[in-house]
């Protein structure tokens, strides 16, 4: 079943993956409990699923079951609460929560994948997108600029890595 959301949600039939993983969610929680480790995965599906369809309470709210499932199963530098973080980092900021807090898990993020995938990953790349803006948004160009700095020789290296 879970398959199947997964296959909806990449064709953007965003509606039928809500069912599936709704359906899924409630199996999964009778048979397991609702903080098993396991759990965690549809839910944050279900939350990502629910941020397209601009149901975005109710998508914090699973990001932050999962997000708070992980932390206790994997540790709170694991990959996978990174992944539920940078979840409810997008809902956070379409919601209107304060910049400067979004900052901090942000950076968390980007701890955790300089740490598994290291300093010049793509997911580096991508989070450090996210920073500079941030930053930028909150006039701390004093922060803003060794990052930018940072940001280029990463986008130079895979702009190098995809002509060669």
């Amino acid at each position: 079943m879970i398959n199947l959301a997964t296959s909806y949600s990449q064709s953007k039939n965003y509606a039928e993956a809500e069912h599936l993983l709704r359906r899924s969610l409630e199996i999964m929680i009778k048979q397991k409990g609702s903080d098993d480790q396991s759990v965690s995965f549809p839910m944050l599906q279900l939350a990502v699923t629910l941020y397209h369809l601009k149901q975005d309470e109710e998508a914090e709210k699973l990001a932050l079951d999962a997000l708070r499932i992980r932390e206790k199963t994997f540790g709170e530098d694991s990959l996978p609460v990174g992944e539920a973080l940078d979840c409810l980092v997008s809902i956070q900021t379409r919601v209107g929560k304060d910049e400067s807090e979004l900052l901090v898990l942000l950076r968390r993020i980007l701890d955790i994948q300089e740490k598994e995938f290291g300093y010049e990953s793509e997911e580096v790349l991508v989070t450090l997108k996210k920073i500079v803006s941030f930053l930028d948004k909150l006039g701390r160009s004093d922060e803003m600029l060794p990052l930018q700095r940072r940001l280029s020789l990463l986008r130079k290296k895979y702009k190098q890595m995809i002509y060669h």
